[in-house]
């Protein structure tokens, strides 16, 4: 594009949209923000060649936006200039330079004017003012009052009339804003406060937000604090974490700054900020979350989805005293507040498996997923991502995917009897490979189906390598037994308890203790 040096010396490198002031050889002010610098009042300056002229706002805002070049003269023009008030500016300026400068003003004026300006007319009646206002007005009210503020009528009955806009009201358009002008003349306390008349009727619910209500419902409920973010922020905090290509990231064609030039694909650029404003503000103790829509493109095309974002640090009860004061959370919090929320909007019980993701520690990420759908991401963030921010805890972060979690969600909720009967709990401890997962463990003795089993929980972890050795560890896990119709007897949880043994010991080699 062209360039231009404009009077403080910058550079500028111009597009189609700006616009340029130029003579047969080259441009001398970029119009409506700066002069140039070629055309620049030196000492030597013996001729001045006055212009007067009027720009389109909006043109003149964008243009001073994107160069990153704004004046007084675009402060003027992105507001509006009169047009009819040109002619009087060039003329006072040049009686200006006679009187101060010992200018001689030569004849002769060269105006071009494609498009004058044309008085604006509006028309509005005298019982749409009164209901606007709530009073009673007359159109000889309105005459008189709108003729104060120097709109002439140009025609009037006994209902309406039709006044003349003055060029220096750009911003009167319709009826609406002449009921404002009578407002102000009259005084708003001459208006009475009176309650509005509406309708009652029932509320209007869109099921298309539903899922996000009943989410934001759901985290609510498990102690956690809403927030919401701008969709905007820069290249970096994009990509931070998201495991995209540059490529991959929306940007917008007008940015207000390069910190805003983007649209985020995930939720994280959101969420490090919140943690980062809170811990340099002395707040430690965070369990947030946010529902917001992210955006990412390919070949395919753009894409925009609905995903939910949660982070946990410090501690759970910071209000509370004595030991509970030192608890804080860990990963088992939020992969135990992830379960809750995904059972509550409809999903059956999902696997846990270990996951690598640049958003994530290395080793401490995981997934929830059936078969091979994963429903959310899960761990504790990745140094890469909490760097230069003073966490006193680790920071803990979730992702999903709200629309596939959506898709997969029974909506309709089956009722299950409460238990009439007790349960009963038998405990099993054991050593195993430290690299033998707890979701194997559990769906193993899920798949043998054993009458009367209702959950099987972990208890207890215990490692030490002097003690178990190198590789092991011991598990506990408790077992939990009910009858639907009577109590079970000793006899009958020994006898449930001692297959499970059997099993664990025969068919996955795991030493009893």
């Amino acid at each position: 594009g062209e360039e231009i040096t404009v009077l403080d010396g910058t550079k500028l490198k111009l597009t189609a949209d700006n616009l340029l002031i130029a003579d047969q050889a080259k441009g001398v002010a970029l119009a409506g923000i700066m002069g140039g610098e070629n055309s620049m009042i030196t000492d030597e300056t013996t001729a001045v060649l006055l212009e007067a002229a009027t720009f389109d706002r909006s043109n003149i805002r964008v243009s001073a936006r994107t160069l990153g070049k704004s004046s007084d003269s675009s402060y003027l023009y992105e507001r509006g200039v009169m047009p009819e008030t040109t002619a009087l500016a060039s003329e006072r300026a040049a009686t200006l330079l006679c009187q101060l400068c010992g200018a001689t003003q030569l004849d002769g004026i060269i105006d071009c004017y494609p498009r004058p300006w044309q008085a604006e007319n509006i028309t509005c009646t005298a019982e749409y003012i009164s209901t606007v206002l709530g009073i009673p007005v007359t159109v000889q009210d309105l005459s008189e009052t709108l003729a104060r503020r120097g709109m002439a009528t140009v025609a009037a009955d006994e209902k309406s009339l039709t006044v003349s806009v003055p060029f220096w009201r750009i911003d009167l358009h319709n009826a609406t804003d002449l009921a404002e002008e009578m407002a102000q003349i009259k005084g708003l306390d001459c208006i009475p406060e009176l309650p509005p008349t509406v309708k009652v009727t029932a509320p209007f619910k869109n099921d298309k937000y539903l899922p996000q209500e009943n989410t934001m419902k759901s985290l609510l409920g498990l102690g956690l604090d809403e927030i919401m973010n701008y969709s905007l922020w820069s290249l970096n905090a994009c990509l931070a974490g998201s495991g995209l290509a540059e490529e991959n990231i929306m940007r917008v064609s007008n940015p207000i700054s390069i910190d805003t030039a983007f649209l985020r694909p995930t939720l994280l650029p959101g969420i490090i900020q919140t943690v980062n404003h809170n811990v340099s503000h002395n707040q430690h103790d965070i369990a947030i979350f946010e529902i917001g829509r992210v955006f990412r493109q390919d070949a395919e095309g753009r894409h925009e989805n609905t995903h939910v974002a949660i982070a946990l640090s410090g501690r759970p009860h910071p209000e509370r005293f004595g030991q509970e004061l030192e608890v804080r959370y860990d990963f088992y919090d939020l992969k135990g507040i992830l379960e809750s929320w995904l059972a509550e909007i409809g999903l059956p019980p999902l696997q846990c498996r270990p996951l690598e993701a640049p958003a994530y520690r290395k080793g401490h990420a995981a997934e929830l997923c059936l078969g091979k759908q994963v429903f959310a991401t899960f761990g504790e963030a990745a140094p890469e991502l909490v760097k230069g921010i003073r966490l006193r805890s680790p920071l803990f972060i979730a992702q999903a995917d709200l629309e596939v979690l959506t898709k997969a969600a029974k909506r309709t909720k089956k009722y299950k009897e409460l238990p009439l009967f007790p349960e009963t709990s038998r405990d099993i401890s054991f050593l195993a490979p430290s690299d033998l997962k707890h979701q194997d463990i559990v769906t193993a003795i899920q798949k043998q189906n054993l009458p009367f089993l209702e959950k099987v929980e972990l208890k207890d972890i215990f490692e030490d390598e002097k003690v178990l050795g190198a590789g092991k560890r011991s598990l506990m896990y408790s077992l939990t037994f009910r009858h639907p119709q009577r109590t079970l007897n000793d006899d009958e949880i020994n006898e449930l308890q001692g297959k499970v043994r059997a099993f664990l010991q025969n068919k996955l080699g795991l030493e009893l203790r």
